[in-house]
């Protein structure tokens, strides 16, 4: 038997109330995913679900909505690892909110 359709809203209306706590929570300037979330491993699931993914979508929203004298100085501040290093270029393709 699944959720009725008052427990959904009230279980999608407090995650996304979690979420958005989250989010406010985040340093600002954000640190890149692989400082704020040091025990993941590059490429691994961690980035595909869950607060990893989350946090890189994120980023590159932000990142992108950056004026570009920022990107550039950030991203001299903050050089991508090897693995990393697709980060800065691909952001412009995540739409932003």
């Amino acid at each position: 038997m699944g959720l009725s359709e008052e427990e959904l809203k009230e279980y999608t209306e407090e995650f996304l109330a979690e979420h958005d706590a989250w989010i406010a929570s985040l340093p600002d300037p954000l640190l890149p995913p692989w400082e704020q979330f040091p025990d993941i491993p590059a490429g691994s699931m961690g980035w595909k679900m869950g607060r990893g993914e989350d946090y890189v979508m994120h980023f590159m929203r932000w990142f992108v909505g950056l004026p570009q004298e920022e990107q550039a100085a950030y991203t001299k501040a903050k050089p991508a690892p090897e693995r990393w290093n697709w980060i800065y270029e691909r952001a412009h393709l995540v739409k932003r909110d």
